[in-house]
Protein backbone atom coordinates (compact mmCIF):
# COMPACT_ATOMS: atom_id res chain seq x y z
CA UNK A 1 0.00 0.00 0.00
CA UNK A 2 2.52 2.57 0.86
CA UNK A 3 3.99 1.76 -2.44
CA UNK A 4 1.33 3.32 -4.49
CA UNK A 5 1.10 6.30 -1.69
CA UNK A 6 4.96 6.78 -2.99
CA UNK A 7 3.37 6.68 -7.34
CA UNK A 8 0.34 9.01 -6.11
CA UNK A 9 2.60 11.52 -3.87
CA UNK A 10 5.50 11.99 -7.07
CA UNK A 11 2.46 11.80 -9.62
CA UNK A 12 0.61 14.82 -7.93
CA UNK A 13 3.29 16.96 -7.43
CA UNK A 14 4.70 16.60 -10.91
CA UNK A 15 0.87 17.71 -11.69
CA UNK A 16 1.63 20.82 -9.47
CA UNK A 17 4.69 21.52 -11.12
CA UNK A 18 3.21 21.55 -14.62
CA UNK A 19 0.05 23.81 -13.47
CA UNK A 20 2.37 25.90 -11.68
CA UNK A 21 4.68 26.27 -15.14
CA UNK A 22 0.97 26.82 -17.01
CA UNK A 23 -0.04 29.30 -14.97
CA UNK A 24 3.03 31.24 -13.53
CA UNK A 25 4.87 33.83 -15.94
CA UNK A 26 8.00 33.62 -17.80
CA UNK A 27 10.21 35.05 -14.69
CA UNK A 28 8.29 31.91 -12.35
CA UNK A 29 9.44 29.08 -14.82
CA UNK A 30 12.86 28.46 -11.83
CA UNK A 31 10.61 28.24 -9.14
CA UNK A 32 8.85 25.13 -8.93
CA UNK A 33 11.56 23.08 -10.94
CA UNK A 34 13.30 21.69 -7.02
CA UNK A 35 10.31 20.52 -5.70
CA UNK A 36 8.81 17.37 -7.61
CA UNK A 37 12.61 16.46 -7.67
CA UNK A 38 13.06 16.24 -3.75
CA UNK A 39 9.84 14.64 -3.63
CA UNK A 40 11.47 11.55 -5.88
CA UNK A 41 14.11 11.51 -3.64
CA UNK A 42 12.70 11.70 -0.15
CA UNK A 43 10.03 8.68 -1.15
CA UNK A 44 12.72 6.51 -3.14
CA UNK A 45 14.25 6.65 0.25
CA UNK A 46 11.67 5.78 2.09
CA UNK A 47 10.86 3.00 -0.56
CA UNK A 48 14.22 2.19 -0.01
CA UNK A 49 14.27 2.17 3.71
CA UNK A 50 10.63 0.25 3.75
CA UNK A 51 11.48 -2.89 1.22
CA UNK A 52 14.93 -3.41 3.49
CA UNK A 53 12.34 -3.29 6.90
CA UNK A 54 10.57 -5.87 5.13
CA UNK A 55 12.99 -8.16 3.72
CA UNK A 56 14.84 -8.03 7.17
CA UNK A 57 11.66 -9.57 9.20
CA UNK A 58 11.22 -7.15 11.68
CA UNK A 59 11.60 -3.74 12.85
CA UNK A 60 15.31 -2.32 13.79
CA UNK A 61 16.91 -5.81 12.83
CA UNK A 62 19.91 -5.17 11.11
CA UNK A 63 22.17 -7.57 12.06
CA UNK A 64 22.94 -10.84 10.43
CA UNK A 65 22.78 -13.57 13.20
CA UNK A 66 24.75 -16.87 12.92
CA UNK A 67 25.46 -19.56 15.07
CA UNK A 68 28.13 -20.49 17.34
CA UNK A 69 29.92 -23.02 16.09
CA UNK A 70 32.40 -24.74 18.78
CA UNK A 71 35.40 -25.46 17.19
CA UNK A 72 39.15 -24.76 18.12
CA UNK A 73 41.41 -23.25 15.50
CA UNK A 74 44.68 -24.17 15.20
CA UNK A 75 47.39 -21.19 14.53
CA UNK A 76 49.74 -21.65 12.11
CA UNK A 77 52.97 -20.14 12.29
CA UNK A 78 54.54 -19.17 9.03
CA UNK A 79 57.27 -21.21 8.13
CA UNK A 80 60.19 -20.88 5.78
CA UNK A 81 62.75 -23.23 4.16
CA UNK A 82 65.68 -22.13 5.99
CA UNK A 83 63.83 -23.59 9.22
CA UNK A 84 63.69 -27.54 8.12
CA UNK A 85 67.46 -27.23 7.07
Amino acid sequence: MENVMYFVGVLVSCIINAAMWQNLGSQWLQVPDGFPLVVEVIAGCRLILHIRNAASGGLYNTMITSTRVGVQLQRFLPQSDLDEA
